[in-house]
């Protein structure tokens, strides 16, 4: 997975979810991605290492906007 970062993947944080937390998956990653194409990328590598194999995978993504922005993004759902 080292050549990732040549493709426009950076990995911002990663880490084990405070053990407290029972509804936590165990480990948690913070990607930053430059397009749709390094997403695609970054799955079809994590998948290759067999991480599936080992631990439930929950993949949330989708552009980071402002804070100003969110607070809107959630008064259209409220």
């Amino acid at each position: 997975m080292a050549h990732l970062g040549d493709s426009g993947i950076t990995v911002l944080a990663m880490g084990q979810a405070d053990p407290s937390d029972d509804t936590a998956p165990e480990f948690f990653a913070l990607w930053e991605l430059r397009d749709r194409g390094s997403q695609a990328l970054l799955l079809s590598a994590i998948a290759a290492t067999g991480w599936h194999d080992y631990f439930h995978t929950t993949i949330v993504a989708g552009p980071a906007v402002s804070v100003e922005a969110h607070l809107h993004q959630l008064q259209t759902v409220a």
